[in-house]
């Protein structure tokens, strides 16, 4: 009977395991896009313009121009900026106190992501 809960056990985890693995080795591989610059006009606490650069499989660049808050909306534009290109992925959080400047770089590049013929939802997915 012990080995009998031995190999169950032993299974559920390998297939724990294996679930784990496909859900946090999301990427967006198999994304495609029509390179090139697009633009998105987005408003967080103020208006924002946002130039995505894309080659055929990946974000290369983002740009942002904008005035939002020093210290608060700022930084959110920074870092989201940075994840974005590093992860390949729009499932970021939302930063509490920059709620409308971090929807804004959200929608503001998944508009992008679009316009480049590529599938925002699916990025939305993957956690950078």
């Amino acid at each position: 009977m012990k080995k009998v809960i031995k190999k169950a056990s032993a299974v559920v985890m390998t297939a724990a395991l294996a679930v784990s693995m496909v859900a946090c080795g999301s990427n967006n591989s198999e994304m495609s896009y029509t390179a090139g610059t697009y633009s998105a006009k987005v408003t967080g606490m103020h208006d924002m313009t946002i130039n995505v650069t894309f080659d055929e499989k990946s974000i290369t660049d983002i740009k942002v121009e904008h005035e939002e808050t020093e210290g608060i909306g700022a930084p959110v534009v920074e870092d989201f900026t940075a994840k974005i290109l590093e992860g390949q992925g729009l499932g970021l959080d939302v930063v509490a106190g920059a709620t409308l400047t971090s929807n804004a770089m959200i929608d503001g590049v998944a508009d992008c992501v679009k316009q480049a013929g590529g599938d925002a939802e699916a990025l939305k997915a993957i956690k950078p």
